[in-house]
């Protein structure tokens, strides 16, 4: 579903976005499996994501007459609310790093990782960048973790087709195939400012739970996140670009 994140994101960049109407996003079936080798091969770098948290949600107060002194007290109840999120990530550093939807794991106090082979690792925030839906944490890792690389998000065209892995309840580790059905650029005046891919829109259903997923080129690299859908609208759905995540996560990366 659409946030007001995204929201704000399109009205704040001004984005022209090109649509080119495409046939619905299915389930890869290559004859030589090709690319699912290639989704396997990046499969260890793709987690699933827990988030958790009671949070303060208001009080009441009541008045309380003592019957023994008379004495009248004043009595705050305290209220909170808990959450409990799900959604992906994908590990981009050796050391650990994963990024994920900002929206998944905000005031969160726990948050908590499955790898592939079904180990769970608690993780810390590390940061949320502001005005994104971006968010970076970490496992902590004593040896180097497998990870993915960036595709070059300012060279997608339309038409171009990519995959993803569900990790909602229904279409958890599935592999989809779909397209670029929209390209979202900065209305600038200055050329190299407008070459920049903003946003990126495709034909894929995300359900609750892919919030994160990864947006993945033919060669398995990650060329975004996918962050919301469209409610009313089927085969409608958004993903921050890679070029966008490597410039934010440059200061974990070194």
């Amino acid at each position: 579903m659409i946030n007001h994140k995204l929201k704000n994101l399109l009205s704040q960049l001004s984005i022209i976005v090109l649509l080119l109407i495409i046939p619905a996003a299915r389930v890869e079936s290559s004859g030589k499996g090709s690319v699912l080798e290639i989704i396997d091969s990046i499969s260890p770098c793709l987690v699933y994501i827990q988030a958790e948290n009671a949070v303060f949600a208001g009080s009441q107060t009541k008045a309380v007459k003592d019957t023994n002194s008379g004495r009248i007290f004043i009595a705050r109840r305290i209220k909170s609310a808990k959450f409990d999120r799900k959604g992906a990530g994908v590990i981009i550093s050796p050391s650990g790093i994963i990024v994920t939807n900002a929206h998944v794991v905000r005031r969160a106090g726990r948050i908590t990782i499955t790898l592939k082979d079904s180990r769970k690792i608690k993780a810390h925030l590390l940061s949320t960048v502001p005005g994104k839906d971006i968010a970076f944490i970490k496992i902590p890792s004593l040896k180097k973790m497998p990870y993915i690389n960036f595709s070059d998000s300012d060279k997608v065209k339309l038409r171009d087709t990519v995959y993803t892995v569900g990790s909602s309840e229904f279409l958890r580790g599935t592999v989809s195939e779909g397209h670029i059905t929209g390209i979202g650029k900065k209305n600038s005046k200055n050329l190299k400012e407008r070459e920049k891919v903003e946003l990126i829109q495709t034909d894929f259903n995300i359900y609750k739970g892919d919030s994160g997923g990864p947006l993945i080129d033919r060669k398995g690299r990650l060329l975004g996140l996918l962050t919301a859908s469209i409610k009313c609208k089927n085969h409608t759905s958004f993903a921050i670009p890679s070029n966008r995540i490597r410039k934010e996560s440059a200061r974990y990366l070194k």
